[in-house]
């Protein structure tokens, strides 16, 4: 169940990157790769 519990806090926090207004930042973009690693893996 832990598991599932860090995919739906990390999938919360890969949603809120769409509040973001393009072009990214670098910080951004690093923050956003790392959170789909995360929420994928």
């Amino acid at each position: 169940m832990k598991k599932y519990d860090n995919f739906c806090a990390t999938f919360k926090n890969l949603k809120d990157i769409y509040e973001y207004e393009e072009p990214y930042k670098n910080v951004e973009l690093i923050g956003l790769v790392g959170l789909f690693e995360l929420c994928f893996e």
